[in-house]
């Protein structure tokens, strides 16, 4: 088209010369007539022409913006816009229509305002003064938006994990053990290893760092062999431990299933199990005794604690193994409701006495033994347990939970 457009203005140039130089000739009139005519002509040939070029490149004009809005990067632009200003028609103004568009300011361009990129405005300046308030939606510093720059970090807190192995068939494991937190707003901390192989009745314990306060904890299994859980606490920093999983549930760890005391990594039971950290218990027991100072009071085996509640007992729970002379023993227990009993057996046939003995009820102290009233094994006393019976011991003591005055 431009190749057509000079081609005619050559044509109407040329004619014009040759008018001129008849013109100069004076002596061909009728010859400088019809090149005058000739003139005429190409002019008007030349302004209709003229004509189509222009109005051809108001379409192609057209069409490339038309085009323009098939690109997505200028849609989400335009949505952008309208998003903050209703209606652009209304408004007038300048439009430069290079992609590389720039508007200088100042004798020696000292300001200058660049397009670099679709969307990008670039300003160079010593300093951009802004007199009133600047709203923006996200201010980036060297790459750093400045909501991370003056947001602080969440706290850390150190969160001490304490679990029981139930004693129920199939509760131990060889698989390992992984611990996750979930904290709002970013989610599941990456797993980390709690433990490798348990036993029936082993306790657990160890501490991890969270950043943010967590909200929810999750086990999980690294391996095929089942591991049932049959007490799960939690304390957050310095707090006391919070029960999350209570020990019982009308006395006993459930079998080897989907309820939320166990899990496995072939389908038996879920790959995982997730608790609220939240209290999960209604009554929380804590059991303190000291071993008596009377002979045979020590003993090396294991002590089991049930709870008599709601008019069922609790399946025996670990209380602890092995305790000398003079040792304080405690224990915390999460029930279902306020115990009202409680039963002492022991796992072998080494006798075990006690002097001072404790129970705290959720808020209620209640002293079963006061210090120093340890009375010697016999079949009356309330202080032995010995799982042969030997000297008259019973291997099942039972006591209840009520106050004795120690005045």
């Amino acid at each position: 088209m431009a190749t057509l457009f000079r081609l005619l203005l050559a044509l109407s140039l040329w004619t014009a010369v040759i008018a001129n130089d008849a013109v100069d000739s004076a002596d061909h009139g009728d010859e400088l007539e019809q090149l005058r005519q000739l003139e005429r002509q190409h002019r008007k040939q030349f302004d209709a022409l003229l004509s189509v070029v222009e109005k051809q490149q108001e379409q192609i004009e057209t069409l490339n913006s038309r085009l323009s809005k098939l690109d997505p990067d200028v849609d989400d632009m335009h949505a952008r816009h309208l998003s903050t200003v209703d209606n652009l028609t209304a408004y007038s103004g300048l439009q430069v229509k290079k992609e590389k568009s720039m508007v200088a300011l100042g004798p020696e361009a000292d300001i200058k305002m660049l397009r670099t990129d679709f969307g990008t405005l670039e300003i160079l300046a010593e300093t951009v003064l802004v007199h009133g308030v600047l709203e923006v939606k996200d201010l980036v510093v060297n790459g750093t938006s400045i909501t991370d720059l003056i947001t602080p970090p969440p706290p850390v807190y150190n969160m001490t994990v304490n679990v029981l192995t139930a004693s129920v068939t199939s509760s131990e494991s060889t698989s390992t053990f992984l611990v996750e937190f979930f904290v709002g707003g970013t989610g599941w901390t990456d797993p980390v290893e709690f433990f490798s192989g348990t036993s029936k009745d082993e306790i657990h314990v160890k501490s991890f760092a969270v950043s943010g306060k967590p909200s929810k904890i999750r086990f999980s299994i690294d391996g095929n062999d089942a591991w049932g859980i049959a007490q799960a606490a939690v304390a957050f920093n310095d707090d006391p431990e919070m029960v999350v999983l209570c020990s019982t549930v009308l006395g006993a760890t459930p079998a080897l299933g989907n309820n939320g005391h166990w899990v496995d990594g072939d389908s038996t039971a879920p790959v995982s199990v997730v608790y609220d950290l939240v209290p999960a218990c209604a009554s929380f027991v804590s059991i303190t005794a000291e071993t008596g100072h009377l002979t045979n009071s020590g003993s090396d085996g294991t002590i089991y604690l049930s709870f008599y509640v709601n008019g069922s007992w609790t399946s025996p729970e670990i209380f602890f193994s092995a305790s000398s002379i003079g040792d304080v023993e405690t224990q915390n227990y999460g029930l279902t409701d306020i115990p009202t009993q409680l039963a002492f057996t022991i796992s072998n046939n080494d006798a075990w006495g006690f002097d001072f003995l404790q129970v705290d009820v959720d808020d209620d102290t209640y002293i079963l033994s006061c210090d120093s009233d340890q009375t010697g094994m016999s079949s009356t006393s309330e202080h032995w347990v010995d799982g042969d019976g030997s000297g008259g011991v019973v291997d099942e003591l039972v006591l209840d939970i009520e106050h004795t005055d120690c005045s």
